[in-house]
């Protein structure tokens, strides 16, 4: 699953924040209309290591009840929304920039709107610790 390293001290950090990067459980209150969270699935291979900067936009995906789920494969990162609609991410070239495409366009949405409203402290200390 995750890419052999070298060095042994390296490993627990990739390890570590690759498991950061899928560790959302929040769920919207009220829930939605299939589920109670969306989804960025994003490809493991082009993860690379995720460090700090990954792990902070994954936080800031979670405060709006967004999971993020590595999935193999050659796929191109995806949203799924509450009533498991796909939208697929045009500028997924990169975790951060998939992540912050898929938080502009949950923030542009009817009840992401009100989602990135409600967040709005989590996502400023988020924010704050990039």
């Amino acid at each position: 699953m995750l890419r052999t390293v070298v060095l042994l001290g390296m490993a627990a950090a990739v390890s570590a924040d690759v498991a950061n990067v899928e560790s959302c459980t929040s769920q919207r209150p009220g829930g939605g209309a299939l589920q109670d969270y969306r989804v960025l699935r994003f490809p493991r291979a082009m993860l690379g290591d995720a460090g700090d900067i990954e792990s902070r936009i994954a936080q800031q995906l979670c405060c709006v009840y967004t999971h993020v789920v590595l999935v193999d494969g050659n796929v191109s990162p995806v949203l799924v929304t509450y009533d498991k609609s796909e939208q697929t991410l045009q500028k997924g070239s990169s975790f951060v920039t998939a992540a912050q495409e898929a938080l502009d366009s949950i923030c542009s949405m009817y009840m992401g709107a009100t989602d990135c409203q409600r967040a709005d402290k989590c996502l400023s200390q988020s924010r704050e610790h990039s």
